[in-house]
């Protein structure tokens, strides 16, 4: 997992044919429990012993104990980053670019998740290689849908002994 606390990127695994995610899924991790809100990169494997469909899917999963802050900030329609040339071993492959997601914190306090849709520019500031990205913001789930996929999920555990 990649940043704990409201948000973070995950790899799930599932192994067979009736090993499926969707979006809204509640998974547990170490007694805590956490709503899968968007999925991406799927890598289907074989499995070597069964021969079974082994995938591995990559996820933002919002926790579902800490209520989201309502944000008065906007991540901006673009991003700058910053690379050290000089730290790339010569004859290393670099990629940067599309596809990317992240997490980042805004003064301690707030969680934003981005994904990097695109590049507006580049260009060099002495040793280091700038890159304006295009980014678009991962939003977490409001309280209320959270709080309802909670009861859903409490509901399906639920057995009536007579």
């Amino acid at each position: 997992m990649i940043n704990e606390g409201l948000l973070g990127i995950w790899t799930l695994n599932r192994l067979g044919f009736k090993a499926d995610i969707k979006i809204g899924e509640m998974v547990e991790h170490e007694n805590e429990k956490y709503i899968i809100i968007h999925l991406f990169d799927i890598k289907l494997y074989t499995d070597f012993k069964s021969g079974a469909p082994y995938v591995k899917v990559r996820a933002i999963l919002q926790n579902v104990n800490i209520k989201p802050q309502v944000s008065k900030y906007e991540i901006n329609e673009t991003i700058k980053d910053k690379y050290n040339v000089v730290k790339v071993n010569q004859g290393e492959e670099k990629i940067l670019g599309v596809g990317g997601y992240y997490i980042t914190n805004l003064n301690n306090i707030e969680q934003f998740c981005y994904k990097i849709s695109g590049i507006k520019s580049f260009g060099y500031e002495s040793t280091d290689l700038v890159v304006h990205y295009y980014v678009e913001e991962i939003h977490p789930w409001n309280w209320i849908e959270v709080q309802k996929v909670v009861k859903q999920d409490r509901l399906s555990k639920f057995t009536v002994i007579s």
